[in-house]
């Protein structure tokens, strides 16, 4: 969560960011994906994941799964 906090340091309030590289999505929640997206702004942060990995990440991922 410390990484997204500094990202959205770094954005202004009407920006967002859409992180779809897993080497990315790995730094930034620690969850080990092959196709995912995180979205991060200042009104949602948001992991984005199908089916094979939803349990998994929403048990152990720092921000919201859908």
């Amino acid at each position: 969560m410390k990484r997204i906090q500094n990202l959205l340091k770094a954005i202004e309030k009407n920006e967002a960011y859409v992180i779809t590289s897993p080497v990315d999505i790995y730094y930034l929640t620690g969850m080990k994906v092959s196709s995912g997206t995180v979205v991060v702004s200042h009104s949602i942060s948001a992991l984005l994941v199908d089916g094979r990995y939803f349990e998994a990440c929403k048990k152990n991922c720092p921000i919201p799964v859908y």
